[in-house]
């Protein structure tokens, strides 16, 4: 039964996957490299997805931030800030967007979500839409597990955080070409007193 219901999960995530932008990607690359400083911000589980974001990009020697925590320094001109929503309409994303929109700094808005109508991606510079299918709410769960969608296997957000987590570190995967870095240099920057 585990077998079935794991492929059936990685075969979701391939489908999702398989309709990002790949000029939008190119330029959300480009636009990370390029940035001061990068901030990058969730809640929940889209939170968990961006601060394995954020240290992935550390390990790239990026100067990066998690937006809530008590190190988080001033935003400025020429920075970043990135968002994980799969709705794009998490009222915590929300209100940092629209703060973020309004404190007269020139600074990026960058993402990822699912919705295309949600305010992330209706209000942001580059957001990558991933293509996840909606939660169900109604039916026997194990049924709709079973004989469902092949692209809605995992509860709730699932489908989209996991494709989230695959594309950020797909992502990261380019920029070490891009920086000529291998995981020898990421290494050195990996937390050594764990």
């Amino acid at each position: 039964m585990i077998s079935g219901i794991v492929l059936k999960y990685l075969k979701g995530l391939q489908e999702s996957l398989s309709t990002v932008s790949n000029k939008k990607s190119e330029k959300l690359i480009e636009d990370l490299l390029k940035a001061n400083r990068i901030f990058v911000f969730g809640a929940g589980r889209s939170g968990l997805v961006g601060k394995a974001f954020a240290m992935r990009l550390m390990h790239l020697d990026k100067q990066v931030h998690f937006i809530g925590e008590t190190t988080t320094p001033a935003i400025e001109d020429h920075d970043v800030i990135f968002f994980v929503s799969g709705s794009g309409n998490t009222l915590s994303v929300v209100n940092m967007l629209k703060a973020a929109k309004s404190n007269g700094r020139k600074i990026k808005i960058l993402g990822i979500s699912s919705e295309e109508k949600g305010c992330l991606y209706q209000n942001g510079d580059n957001v990558i839409l991933i293509n996840t299918p909606q939660q169900e709410t109604s039916g026997d769960y194990l049924t709709m597990q079973i004989l469902g969608s092949e692209r809605k296997v995992a509860p709730l957000g699932t489908n989209f955080e996991s494709s989230a987590l695959v594309y950020l570190d797909s992502l990261i995967v380019l920029m070490m070409v891009r920086l000529g870095k291998d995981e020898a240099d990421m290494k050195k920057k990996h937390a050594n007193i764990e």
